[in-house]
């Protein structure tokens, strides 16, 4: 398994990792299972996140055992598609993946969040969209997470 400091070392392949955590921890709560769809970037870097999500799949991460992984994720081989390909679902990943961070920087700066449309989408997920801390309903850590 990658060390913290690896996983440092590529940035992207820490995000994945700690969305492919997220996900595979909601499929557990809700009984599911699934893949994982990325947008294509370059050759390098694509076979770069394949190698890192097989490691995910393969040995798990620090916190979630690769059991538990390959129990609610459908294929050991992530999927790509390509802007080109006008995917629905990445249209919606687009469509949120903007203002969450925007919301999130602004949270942590402790500013105000303009009002426009960005803050109608944040508006949607931070009503009813993060998950949840079971008991206490808390979102940090569950559905938002703050990468320094």
């Amino acid at each position: 398994m990658k060390t913290r400091g690896e996983w440092l070392f590529h940035p992207y392949h820490y995000c994945l990792k700690t969305l492919v955590e997220r996900y595979v921890l909601w499929m557990r709560r809700n009984e599911h299972v699934g893949d994982v769809v990325i947008e294509q970037r370059y050759p390098k870097a694509d076979k770069q996140v394949k190698v890192a999500f097989q490691n995910i799949y393969e040995q798990g991460t620090e916190h979630i055992p690769a059991k538990i992984v390959q129990k609610h994720l459908t294929s050991k081989e992530i999927k790509f598609v390509s802007k080109k390909e006008n995917c629905p679902a990445m249209q919606i990943v687009d469509l949120i993946a903007y203002p969450s961070f925007k919301a999130l920087k602004y949270e942590q700066k402790g500013d105000q969040l303009p009002n426009d449309y960005g803050k109608k989408i944040v508006d949607i997920l931070e009503g009813w969209k993060y998950a949840r801390h079971p008991t206490t309903f808390n979102k940090e850590g569950w559905g938002k997470k703050w990468l320094p």
